[in-house]
């Protein structure tokens, strides 16, 4: 059975802080859902969302104006959300089969220490909890997704090329703008060792995410989904 359990207390909560949760080890999480309240505290308040292994950050969302970025992410993939809540999948239910979503939960029982810190901004008297979904126990990492920021400045319209991305697996890319007024990008091109992988402008891309049961985050986002039919095995690598 999936147990789902409250998870020890942050440090204290204020704004303008920096809190962290300290994640027991040895469990295998489906996904942690923290749920805000107070008299003033949206996903916006928090500013960035740090998951570390250890001293290594391996996850890192950021808020936009408006809203946050962990939640456009579940929203691209049609993961229910409920107001005053924001959860860190690990676990992915779009993929195809219950073996594949499970594959990619957090394992934790060769790690010494799981952290989730939280910068919290402008808030009125915030208050943070966080519980889980438990799927196992003692199973190691073992096949993570993680999620990593490189971001590229322009001052000028046109083409702009970003030739340094790791050599990874890559189950999507998500390009996002700074501001959702903006023209933004218009097309994307993905190649790898010279081949080209995917091509798409913002229209094609949408509607073809939109025929696999995707809901882009239009405005901020052109998404670039490497597994629309949710098999893992195929993410661009």
């Amino acid at each position: 059975m999936l147990d789902l359990i409250d998870l020890p207390a942050f440090s204290p909560v204020a704004a303008n802080t920096t809190v962290t949760l300290n994640i027991p080890v040895g469990p295998t999480y489906g996904k942690i859902v923290l749920e805000r309240g107070g008299t003033a505290f949206d996903a916006e308040g928090m500013t960035e969302i740090r998951l570390k292994f250890g001293s290594t950050v391996v996850r890192t969302y950021r808020a936009r104006t408006g809203g946050h970025e962990l939640d456009d992410v579940n929203a691209f993939y049609g993961r229910p959300a409920v107001a005053g809540s924001s959860t860190i999948f690990f676990a992915k239910p779009e993929l195809e089969h219950l073996g594949l979503e499970k594959l990619l939960a957090l394992g934790t029982g060769d790690l010494n220490a799981v952290t989730l810190e939280i910068d919290i901004g402008a808030a009125t008297a915030p208050t943070l909890e966080a519980y889980a979904e438990i799927i196992g126990t003692n199973e190691p990492v073992g096949l993570f997704e993680h999620v990593y920021r490189f971001p590229v400045s322009s001052s000028v319209a046109g083409k702009v090329e970003y030739p340094d991305l790791p050599r990874e697996a890559y189950t999507a890319l998500h390009l996002m703008k700074d501001n959702a007024a903006d023209a933004g990008i218009q097309s994307v091109e993905v190649e790898l060792d010279r081949v080209k992988r995917y091509t798409a402008t913002r229209a094609r891309g949408e509607l073809v995410q939109g025929q696999r049961g995707r809901s882009p985050v239009t405005g901020y986002y052109q998404h670039v989904d490497f597994i629309p039919d949710g098999n893992i095995y195929e993410a661009m690598r």
